[in-house]
């Protein structure tokens, strides 16, 4: 007599489990969303969607200090201390960081330019230097959404969304 059939496998979980499973990850190690998101094309689709980052955001509220910038103003360079496993691209020498908000930095970059820097996506957007601030021997900035306070931004999702310097 042969043997019985293997029994079927089980059902695959639904969408919205896994989704409710990967909500709870630690927000200080995203590298464990994107290790998450290699195990099938279904959990990547899940962790890249649109309303996942929000819903992410929303469920942790405080989003995690991963580290910080140094600046080193003799040699005009900035160093990434890291407070989690963290590691940005190309961060463990940028030009010197000016600010940080919303999950994007400004840089002074060569010639005194200004760059915004999505250490998430390793984007980058070059900001031409303002014309007014030509010539004045100190000066700061500052990065900001542009999403007014009544304009809808809550801040916990305005990486896509414009900024002003």
């Amino acid at each position: 007599m042969p043997p019985p059939p293997p029994p079927p496998p089980p059902p695959p979980l639904v969408d919205d489990l896994v989704e409710e499973v990967l909500l709870r990850f630690p927000p200080d190690d995203p590298a464990a969303l994107v290790r998450a998101a290699l195990v099938c094309k279904r959990w990547r689709r899940l962790v890249s969607g649109p309303g996942f980052r929000r819903r992410f955001s929303e469920f942790h509220r405080t989003p995690p200090m991963l580290g910080m910038f140094c600046n080193r103003e003799l040699i005009r360079v900035s160093h990434f201390l890291p407070t989690t496993a963290f590691r940005p691209h190309h961060a463990e020498r940028v030009p010197i960081a000016l600010d940080a908000r919303h999950g994007r930095v400004l840089l002074r970059g060569e010639d005194w330019a200004l760059v915004v820097w999505d250490p998430i996506t390793d984007e980058e957007w070059k900001v031409p230097f303002p014309p007014k601030c030509t010539g004045v021997p100190y000066w700061t900035a500052a990065v900001l959404c542009s999403a007014d306070g009544t304009g809808g931004c809550d801040h916990l999702d305005c990486h896509r969304r414009p900024f002003i310097c």
